[in-house]
């Protein structure tokens, strides 16, 4: 099922859902606005124009315009589909063009907030591989380019860039290992990858257990844990102590999730970014 982004000239169209641009080609005299073959699907950078939407190739010297993009990824929903177009600049797509007036959406990913990627950089899709190393550097991690750059293979993914406070690196280690993120940054292979920009697969959505225990003891709180899922796992009941640290406040971009910890339950704070549901 498709949903359609399309916008008209200061009129909203209530039956498209979304807001949409009468076409218009925008590109100078002999410039080329012929899509890329249509298999595989590409990945773009997006931004607004006056008319609709242009996408651009990472990778390769091919821009075009269009008036609609259309999701045809099953598992995002309409409402996170126009939020994260209301905010161009900060996404990478994968899709093609459908006609010369529409892109159909595969797949939309993300940037963390306050995170800008600084050129000369590549952009990769990673995945973990579980080999057995007997000498070092040990290149586990497999790095498929997608900006028609050679793909590699480096042995530690260095996040330093694209940390924030409170930004929980072993759920991000998780979406890497599954497949769900785009790295933008400079790979020094056999060894590592700098990131500079690291963009989620959305939906950013966990399926966790809803279920909250209690505590019976008077003057005891519940104390939790996250897994990588970012949910929330229960770590038995503590009576609160003296705790040595004040809780943080997290970036702009980012909201935060609190909750008491074992021993002392002391509280901690972890900042999601504000797309993470």
């Amino acid at each position: 099922m498709k949903t359609t982004l399309c916008v008209f000239v200061a009129v909203l169209a209530a039956a498209c859902g979304t807001v949409t641009h009468e076409p218009a080609d925008t590109l100078g005299e002999g410039q080329d606005r012929l899509a890329p073959p249509l298999s595989p699907p590409l990945w773009y950078t997006v931004s607004e124009t006056k008319t609709g939407y242009r996408f651009s190739s990472i990778g390769f010297d091919v821009s075009f315009d269009v008036a609609q993009v259309e999701n045809t990824d099953p598992d995002l929903d309409t409402s996170t589909f126009k939020t994260a177009f209301s905010t161009v600049d900060q996404l990478i797509v994968q899709g093609h063009p459908d006609g010369a007036k529409a892109f159909d959406v595969y797949a939309l990913y993300q940037a963390l907030p306050r995170v800008l990627p600084v050129k000369p950089a590549a952009a990769y899709r990673p995945t973990h591989e579980n080999i057995a190393c007997f000498t070092t550097p040990c290149p586990t991690w497999s790095l498929a380019a997608i900006d028609g750059s050679p793909d590699t293979a480096v042995e530690t993914i260095d996040l330093t860039h694209t940390w924030r406070p409170g930004v929980d690196e072993a759920w991000l280690t998780a979406r890497m290992e599954q497949g769900r993120t785009v790295l933008v940054g400079v790979a020094d292979a056999p060894t590592s990858l700098d990131v500079r920009a690291l963009y989620l697969r959305l939906p950013e959505r966990p399926v966790c257990d809803l279920y909250r225990p209690g505590c019976n003891t008077k003057g005891e709180v519940a104390t939790w844990s996250r897994d990588t899922n970012r949910c929330m796992v229960f770590e038995g009941c503590a009576e609160p102590g003296p705790c040595i640290e004040k809780p943080m406040q997290c970036d702009e971009g980012y909201h935060e999730v609190r909750f008491a910890t074992q021993p002392n339950a002391c509280e901690v704070v972890r900042c999601d970014p504000y797309f993470a549901e």
